[in-house]
């Protein structure tokens, strides 16, 4: 392997210059120490960093005694850190791997801002880039998964991405290059590992060309997902944000070939399946109220339209008791209450739907500030007899998500206020009221 086409591949992608240093992810492995030497060669200057899992027990402290002493050596600054990773995966029900991945990459974000390192270099190289679309393709992908790994994302870079694991073992040979073989890389319980040493060998017996052929590959399906989102973002136009939600205008996707394909992809943020998104259109546009639910968040159908909301985070309780005036302070809403005299009510503002006016006496403690349920009704005024709050609902077109939303304030299992919207008549200021609450929502 020549060490210029490493040089022409960091110029031609833009991936770092010679003027800052560059943070090389060094775990102590063939990739990570061949590509050191390479930079190193190349007149980068560089800074390893090696992270130290303790998943494997002395082996992994050997591996680090190993890199700082070739640091030191090779007249290198070195940066270890030590992860409890497999608390931290139980903590955070995490794999350890996905642990590990994440313990290992918000380090090296830390490092650039403090230091103000250029980027990250990774070793993953052209057989890893294989594995990587086997294991998409396996577990079942769109065009994203077909890429592989990408030579740059943010600021980790991969300057050896196109070179194959046979190149690195030459350059290795040839170089005389010290490494340490991590244990688990031949373990077979892990997935990367039995296609790493079962398929992909068939493979290359197969098709010769096989890992050269990958590259070419991935690189040609990267540029053709630059034009394919490019289609996509055309219809971007139909997502709009709306009072912190996502509202979905459904219509124009009829009528689009491949419609499923084209939502599947706006809606990617959002985590919808493509079975999902296939009934999102399917049931969309004529029915209300049909449900799409990720791990992340929450969607209705409404009036032609998707809309969309994060998952609730904190779950409210259902009701809040309100023993005394001053328990209006502890409230999901902001409600203010004030005592007004029977010699201020010529003074009162007339009622709306955010401030009403109650009679003191008739209210029974503790009051109740609850979500609405089915089958409640209310008796407004200006109306002989009760009316369904579902109605009320209905007639104000609220969706799936505003009904959630609305609070009831209620007395001895009556209804005082559909907070917000409408109070109910049976509570109302009379000329024989003494006291009166006026209550006032924000």
């Amino acid at each position: 392997m020549e060490i210029q086409k490493v040089e022409d591949y960091i110029i031609h992608r833009q991936l770092f210059k010679h003027d800052k240093p560059v943070l090389v992810a060094l775990s102590g492995g063939i990739d990570s120490f061949v590509m050191s030497d390479i930079l190193i060669k190349l007149n980068y200057s560089v800074v390893f960093a090696h992270c130290n899992f303790q998943l494997r027990g002395d082996e992994s402290d050997l591996d680090e005694k190993f890199v700082s002493n070739i640091a030191n050596e090779w007249n290198i600054p070195i940066r270890v850190i030590r992860f409890k990773t497999t608390e931290y995966a139980t903590e955070n029900s995490l794999s350890t791997q996905e642990s590990a991945r994440k313990l290992r990459y918000d380090w090296f974000k830390e490092l650039i801002s403090e230091h103000n390192y250029q980027c990250v270099a990774t070793a993953h190289n052209a057989d890893d880039v294989a594995e990587t679309l086997l294991i998409n393709l396996g577990r079942g992908c769109g065009i994203a998964g077909l890429r592989g790994i990408p030579v740059k994302n943010g600021d980790i870079v991969r300057p050896i991405l196109f070179v194959s694991r046979m190149e690195i073992e030459e350059y290795a040979r040839e170089s005389r290059i010290r490494f340490r073989n991590d244990s688990s890389n031949f373990e077979r319980k892990y997935t990367r590992n039995k296609i790493r040493h079962d398929i992909i060998p068939i493979l290359k017996t197969i098709f010769p060309g096989f890992i050269e052929n990958i590259t070419q590959s991935t690189e040609l399906i990267c540029k053709q997902e630059d034009i394919y989102n490019i289609v996509i973002s055309q219809y971007s136009k139909h997502i709009v944000e709306n009072n912190n939600k996502t509202e979905v205008e459904l219509t124009p996707f009829i009528h689009i070939e491949n419609s499923e394909v084209i939502l599947y992809e706006l809606l990617k943020p959002f985590h919808f399946s493509l079975s999902q998104v296939k009934n999102i259109i399917l049931q969309g546009i004529e029915n209300n109220g049909c449900r799409f639910d990720t791990f992340s968040h929450q969607a209705i159908t409404h009036s032609g339209k998707l809309l969309i909301k994060n998952a609730d985070s904190n779950i409210l309780k259902d009701e809040y008791l309100i023993e005394n005036l001053l328990d209006f302070n502890n409230l999901p809403i902001l409600l203010n209450i004030e005592n007004i005299s029977k010699n201020e009510i010529s003074e009162l503002i007339p009622q709306s739907k955010n401030q009403i006016f109650v009679d003191y006496s008739k209210l029974v403690f503790p009051l109740k500030i609850r979500h609405w349920k089915k089958g409640d009704r209310i008796y407004p005024y200006g109306l002989n007899g009760s009316k369904k709050i579902q109605d009320l609902f209905s007639d104000l077109k609220l969706n799936l998500f505003q009904k959630k939303e609305v609070w009831i304030l209620e007395s001895d299992q009556k209804i005082v206020w559909v907070i917000g919207i409408k109070p109910d008549k049976h509570f109302s200021v009379s000329t024989n009221t003494e006291q009166i609450l006026k209550f006032t929502v924000y």
